[in-house]
């Protein structure tokens, strides 16, 4: 899985998921990585399909791995076990027009992880860890 922390001088972004796993949650942009598809470009991607935001990558923050109980596949009901490559980036334009996909139902840019009660464990751990907010 590619993650991608966007920050800007408006903050964070973050975006409140509408499909498992994290449905309901306020999340970072996530999603597979495709086959053949650097990882990099994968942030991009999601970023862009997410947020319809472009991206410079600034660094990779973590790799790690989650389990969830629940995944989003209909077919699968084991849960979803993945590998995740964390990203810092920053918007190419920051006066840029966000228009959500149909996985997220709104956005809103943060400052402070207190900001948001309702932040899925994961993003809130790679945000606390990541120094974003220092």
């Amino acid at each position: 899985m590619s993650h991608v922390v966007i920050k800007s001088k408006k903050g964070v972004l973050i975006v409140r998921r509408t499909n498992e796993p994290g449905k309901g949650t306020w999340a970072i942009p996530w999603g597979r990585i495709y086959k053949n598809e650097k990882l990099e470009d994968a942030a991009k991607r999601k970023a862009f399909e997410e947020t319809s935001l472009k991206i410079k990558v600034i660094k990779q923050l973590r790799v790690d791995e989650t389990m969830f109980e629940q995944g989003p596949f209909e077919n699968v009901d084991t849960g979803v076990h993945t590998i995740n490559i964390t990203y810092l980036a920053e918007p190419i334009d920051e006066n840029a027009t966000i228009k959500l996909d149909e996985t997220s139902s709104e956005y809103k840019w943060i400052n402070k992880l207190e900001d948001e009660k309702n932040i899925h464990p994961y993003p809130k751990e790679v945000l606390k860890e990541s120094g974003v907010f220092d």
